[in-house]
């Protein structure tokens, strides 16, 4: 059995070997692999407002679940009549919370990323207005 993984570990070192050196060569043969920047007309304006609409939502998910996590703790905490079981570190912590208060958490959290995502993508159109193509 010892054998059989020896053989393999060697047959795999060799194969990376050879590959490693191959890549060398065609390196040096080779002009660049530099990639081209995009140009303007290569993709379509909603795609890259699809693309910002992404990275903002994506973005702004730790931050609302962290502004989630302090609200529902100041929640409890004013409910809890500012006292009881309550303390600072149950502000900002999750633990404290049961699992369907998580999920709401995580549900609140990712509607409003999306609305900071449609806001920023109103917001655009309403300063970029639509030109003619």
């Amino acid at each position: 059995m010892t054998k059989r993984i020896l053989i393999f570990l060697l047959t795999i070192i060799f194969l990376t070997a050879v590959s490693c050196t191959t890549m060398d060569q065609s390196a040096e043969t080779s002009e660049s692999f530099e990639p081209e920047e995009y140009s303007d007309e290569e993709f379509a304006p909603w795609l890259r407002e699809l693309r910002r609409a992404e990275i903002i939502f994506t973005g702004s998910i730790p931050i609302t679940i962290l502004l989630t996590n302090i609200g529902y703790g100041l929640y409890g905490l004013i409910e809890s009549g500012l006292g009881g079981s309550y303390s600072i570190e149950n502000i900002t912590a999750s633990s404290g919370l049961t699992n369907d208060e998580r999920l709401d958490v995580i549900k609140i959290s990712l509607s409003l990323s999306g609305a900071i995502a449609a806001a920023d993508f109103i917001i655009g159109l309403l300063n970029n207005p639509a030109e003619d193509e």
